[in-house]
């Protein structure tokens, strides 16, 4: 089941990876054999950071120190992974070199900037939460910052999050379609109002699996299921359509 992990056409960031689950749900059993996978995998093979997300779900204490030693890697992403795995352990001996990746700047290092900064604040810093938002809003027009802003709608999805609601939107118009497409995935976890711009612009999307889940947000926010098609909705929109929708329930009425 473990060398599913390396198969790119069962297990991979576009079509999915159905054993990710399978692994989770089998449970501390399988820590060990990930921590093999991993430490012989070279470090640009693409089911590391893989690896080191589901023993960061899998919640076993006894995984620990693999996840501290993963803190120092050469990948942005297993940094991010190791960092969400330490806290979700309460590991609060590990704030400070969880704080250090929060200073990875570069567009293309910046997952582990997110990461560290949702861990921080799971281990409590509020500050940090307000940080991840902000980031993620910075990064958005970044075409270089796909990674991150993927990894950070994932997170903004989870329940409880930082209010990710401003940066979403900003983050549904990112050129990468991993990007676009959990950004909107997060939306329609917790859809708003003020969303509804943004899921029309995505009824413009070349995915059709983009589309039709942009669509289906717009009709759970409306209950209006006479439109259908993005010139539809667009001219909905543009006549008062999403604007009606931040007012308050009473006065729509």
């Amino acid at each position: 089941m473990i060398a599913e992990l390396k198969d790119r056409f069962r297990c991979n960031a576009i079509s999915g990876c159905p054993v990710h689950a399978r692994l989770v749900a089998y449970g501390w059993a399988v820590r060990a054999p990930l921590e093999g996978l991993f430490a012989k995998a070279g470090w640009q093979t693409p089911y590391r950071a893989r690896a080191v997300q589901i023993i960061a779900e899998l919640g076993d204490p006894a995984a620990e120190p693999f996840l501290a030693h993963t803190l120092d890697d050469r990948d942005p992403d297993v940094r991010a992974r190791g960092a969400l795995g330490l806290a979700r352990l309460g590991a609060t001996q590990y704030r400070q070199r969880i704080t250090e990746l929060r200073h990875a700047d570069q567009p293309w290092q910046a997952s582990a900037k997110i990461g560290a900064l949702f861990a921080l604040w799971q281990l409590g810093d509020a500050s940090a939460g307000v940080d991840f938002s902000a980031t993620l809003q910075a990064l958005a027009p970044l075409h270089m910052a796909g990674s991150a802003l993927t990894l950070g709608a994932e997170l903004c999805a989870r329940h409880p999050a930082p209010d990710c609601s401003t940066a979403l939107p900003a983050m549904a118009r990112h050129p990468g379609f991993q990007a676009r497409r959990a950004a909107l995935h997060a939306m329609t976890v917790r859809l708003r109002p003020s969303y509804a711009p943004a899921l029309v612009y995505l009824l413009s999307d070349q995915a059709r699996s983009i589309r039709d889940e942009a669509e289906a947000g717009l009709v759970a926010l409306t209950g209006d299921q006479s439109r259908s098609g993005l010139q539809a909705w667009k001219a909905w929109c543009e006549a008062g359509g999403c604007a009606a929708l931040l007012k308050p329930s009473s006065a729509r009425q």
